[in-house]
């Protein structure tokens, strides 16, 4: 899809005011995800971006690098350490309030914890894959808002797409 249809999409749907709102973003680093960053700007304050390692796509990483913090050197069991991780927070967040939009459960291991250090600042977690569904849904306890898009109606559309890809790849490296 084009770029203009794509921001023609995106002005159709965000909201006219910015809301007073940070977020800290796990995410795959790929061409498409500047369009989708640049639109979600509109709305919130991306605050930190921490890029999963198996897909950054180096030119797109350079052009997300001058416009966001990217924590690049943050891998996934980096954020198993309470210390370091509360630290790093309060450093990027301040007093802001914030959602951690999530691709993974990245931040599941510790969300209690990060629950309580930030008490109402932190207004809950938007998890986008069935295995980060899973690692939250298995926190004892958990004391704040998840709000998983991994088994929407939505999400089941990608899935397909996802599976038939995979099976014609496969199909085409065993041939």
């Amino acid at each position: 899809m084009e770029i203009n249809k794509i921001n023609k999409f995106f002005k159709k749907i965000i909201y006219k005011n910015k809301l007073n709102v940070s977020v800290i973003i796990v995410s795959h680093i790929l061409p498409d995800k500047i369009i989708f960053f640049n639109n979600l700007e509109k709305i919130c304050n991306i605050k930190a971006i921490i890029p999963k390692q198996t897909s950054k796509d180096q030119k797109s990483l350079k052009i997300m690098k001058k416009r966001y913090l990217v924590l690049d050197h943050i891998k996934k069991d980096d954020l198993k350490n309470k210390k370091n991780t509360i630290s790093m927070l309060k450093k990027i967040i301040g007093n802001e309030k914030f959602i951690i939009l999530d691709v993974g459960g990245y931040f599941s291991f510790l969300i209690n914890s990060i629950s309580e250090t930030f008490k109402n600042q932190f207004l809950g977690v938007i998890e986008d894959t069935e295995n980060g569904h899973i690692k939250y849904e298995n926190v004892k306890n958990l004391n704040c808002p998840v709000f998983s898009v991994a088994r929407s109606p939505l999400k089941y559309s990608e899935d397909i797409l996802v599976e038939n890809s995979a099976v014609y790849s496969a199909e085409s490296v065993l041939r």
